[in-house]
């Protein structure tokens, strides 16, 4: 661990302290702090908790790859965190660390988490940090970042020697239950409506259909293997992508569901029809968002909907939850659509530092070309031209 202090700290504020981890069992005595941050201080994704960060190191984190945690204190306390992956590239003859979050399919949306209204210091003194920490860094690269995000905010537009460039990525479904169950349901289609009615009809045909919510001390990690049983039961165990099948991916869901229930975050949801897991959630509770990580149903009982069935049982639940605000879908999939929820944006943050290299070779081209998508005319053509060169017969 290498600490460095914020030389630059806005007037009017507790300096910032800045410490740089590199190896997994130093970040074990912030793992309480930076999942409080987390989960109740922010209620930012789950993704950029200690739960996660740490079960992905630990588990699915390729050796080849170095990773750094910047943490930031203001005298003890944790004020932010910043985990970071190092990948050498070469840039104009030179060999350089481009600096990228934490990534696999199973761990997008990781991000800097900052306790809100220390943005400036705490960024500032993190931005410091990095000279030291990976001396001649080209460029930072940040995906799948929320809507209000502190790298994607006010604060970090206003670093200094540096280069911002945000632009959208893709979208969350989020449903809103703030209203009215009643009032919320009377709005989905006509159409949807009458096959949830239909669809409940046809599982009470099958026997006594039950919906089980495990939270809290009910949350017992080890339901990850009935959860991880109905996934496998559906088109993920046929594609080989459920999370019983492969060793690693087990492992880190283990070491994930663990750490999630010390922090009380964790939820499993399942639907049962006459003595059979129809379904299943996998979901975490952050802030006042209930986000549902992962979905998971029986192919064998795929005409009765219980996938559907069970995603209005969750919602009813979070609308007569005062504690509920949302329920977060993670990702965005044509089938949200029926459940009317907000389309919520997800960022892509490119940070350069004002070094020549990174200008030329990086802000600069970048800049150009996010101007360039900007031009209705060209985006067409561009598209034109992909559609011809992966039509019948494209290589």
């Amino acid at each position: 661990m290498k600490e460095t202090t914020d030389p630059a700290a806005p007037a009017g504020t507790p300096g910032v302290r800045v410490a740089v981890y590199r190896r997994i069992e130093e970040l074990e005595p912030l793992a309480a702090a930076w999942d409080r941050l987390v989960f109740a201080d922010t209620g930012r994704l789950p993704m950029s908790s200690h739960a996660w960060v740490a079960s992905y190191l630990a588990e699915r984190h390729p050796a080849a790859r170095r990773w750094m945690c910047l943490a930031a204190f203001a005298g003890h306390r944790l004020e932010g965190v910043w985990p970071i992956e190092v990948e050498e590239i070469r840039i104009l003859g030179r060999r350089l660390p481009m600096l990228r979050q934490p990534w696999d399919s199973h761990m997008q949306s990781v991000e800097a988490v900052v306790r809100p209204g220390r943005e400036r210091a705490v960024l500032t003194a993190l931005r410091a940090a990095l000279d030291d920490a990976a001396p001649a860094w080209f460029g930072l690269n940040f995906d799948h970042l929320e809507e209000g995000a502190p790298l994607a905010g006010e604060a970090a537009r206003a670093l200094t020697r540096t280069t911002l460039l945000c632009e959208g990525s893709n979208y969350a479904s989020v449903v809103k239950c703030t209203g009215d169950w009643d009032e919320y349901m009377a709005g989905l289609g006509r159409n949807f409506r009458k096959h949830l009615r239909k669809e409940h009809r046809r599982l009470a045909e099958i026997g006594e259909v039950r919906t089980e919510f495990l939270a809290g001390p009910q949350a017992d990690p080890e339901l990850l293997r009935r959860f991880a049983r109905i996934e496998a039961a559906g088109w993920k165990g046929k594609r080989g992508t459920a999370i019983s099948s492969r060793e690693n991916l087990t492992a880190f869901y283990r070491a994930l569901c663990r750490r999630l229930a010390e922090r009380g975050a964790l939820e499993w949801h399942f639907l049962r029809a006459g003595g059979h897991d129809l379904a299943g959630h996998f979901a975490i509770r952050t802030g006042k968002a209930l986000v549902i990580q992962k979905i998971g149903y029986d192919e064998a009982f795929a005409a009765y909907s219980p996938g559907v069935v069970l995603m209005e049982r969750a919602l009813e639940r979070a609308f007569a939850d005062a504690a509920t605000a949302e329920v977060n879908l993670v990702t965005d999939r044509a089938w949200h659509d029926a459940w009317h929820p907000e389309k919520r944006p997800y960022i892509q943050v490119r940070m350069y530092p004002r070094r020549v290299r990174s200008l030329v070779a990086g802000a600069w081209p970048h800049r150009v070309r996010l101007a360039l998508r900007r031009v209705r005319p060209l985006r067409r053509a561009v598209g034109w031209w992909r559609s011809r060169r992966t039509g019948p017969g494209a290589d």
